[in-house]
């Protein structure tokens, strides 16, 4: 009997090679128009530019983590240095095929920290669940006033029941879930019981949307900076189509970073703000741009690393 891991893995599969094949259809309709703004300065500029804001934003991601894990592992002293440095370097796996890699390194620099695994375990399971919550409510949220959001068709009290659901939902599985005996047998869940206390997830939360919000303002000004001037009143829908694609990209098993997901959900949304041979140009820049970002956060963090190293053998 074929295991639930091998279907979800197997379905994971399928649908990035669906959206793959799309996008890469769609790259072969507009090859001109990518060869055009990549042979312009001001694109890469932008890229660069976009990339650098897109590293110093992961430091709220950072942050965060570090929130999580200090409540998570009450015995230890989870300084924002460990925590920038544990995150930092071990982010850049989520590209390696599987998108799952970047938990297991975590879980070894955590403990060469002196963090424990069971509380690394947990962090990572709560940092996704803040995350998603974040993403969602705030795809709701933007839908009820973007024109041209993703979900505007859908009644206001939908929105704003889903924005509530999304909010509250994840320190309702901790405080509730844990105690399910499928659960509750886990050793390691203990590190989640003051993270299922009153307000304690909040923080995560708004440091996660605020992520959100500002990487959407990154999205937009990507899109200005290619094609001139667009109005602010496109910010909702084009942040609404950053969210969700990043939201169902990183969902996505076997998606390493989200790769094709997440640009065959936002072209479609761009598309209809934009135009199609903007909305792809734009798809790839803010792929640049991510990566670039990721990259630029792994070498502070190894920097970080190699000083704190070389401080200690001295």
């Amino acid at each position: 009997m074929l295991s639930m891991r091998f279907v979800f893995r197997a379905l994971g599969l399928v649908l990035v090679a669906a959206a793959l094949a799309f996008v890469g259809l769609q790259i072969a309709a507009y090859t001109q128009d990518l060869g055009n703004a990549a042979g312009e300065w001001y694109t890469w500029r932008t890229v660069g530019l976009g990339a650098a804001l897109y590293g110093m934003l992961s430091i709220l991601l950072a942050v965060a983590w570090q929130w999580i894990v200090g409540r998570a592992d009450a015995g230890a002293r989870v300084t924002f240095s460990d925590a920038f440095e544990v995150y930092g370097r071990s982010q850049i796996a989520k590209y390696v095929p599987g998108n799952v890699f970047h938990f297991f390194g975590r879980q070894l620099l955590g403990r060469d920290v002196g963090w424990a695994q069971g509380a690394i375990a947990v962090a990572s399971i709560v940092e996704t669940l803040c995350l998603g919550s974040a993403a969602a409510a705030l795809l709701f949220l933007l839908s009820l006033v973007g024109h041209e959001a993703l979900l505007r068709h859908a009644p206001s009290w939908v929105l704003g029941l889903g924005a509530a659901v999304a909010i509250v939902g994840p320190s309702l599985l901790l405080r509730y879930g844990r105690h399910l005996p499928v659960v509750r047998d886990l050793g390691f869940i203990v590190h989640a019981d003051r993270l299922g206390r009153g307000l304690a997830l909040f923080p995560p939360f708004a440091i996660h949307a605020v992520f959100f919000m500002a990487t959407g303002l990154v999205f937009w000004f990507l899109v200005s900076s290619a094609f001139g001037f667009v109005s602010p009143g496109l910010i909702p829908g084009i942040a609404v189509a950053f969210v969700s694609g990043w939201l169902l990209g990183n969902l996505t098993p076997s998606a390493p970073g989200g790769i094709g997901v997440r640009e065959a959900v936002m072209l479609p949304q761009l598309a209809v703000l934009i135009g199609d041979s903007r909305a792809i140009v734009v798809v790839v820049m803010f792929r640049l741009v991510t990566i670039g970002g990721d990259l630029l956060f792994l070498a502070v963090a190894s920097w970080l690393n190699y000083r704190r190293r070389a401080a200690l053998a001295a």
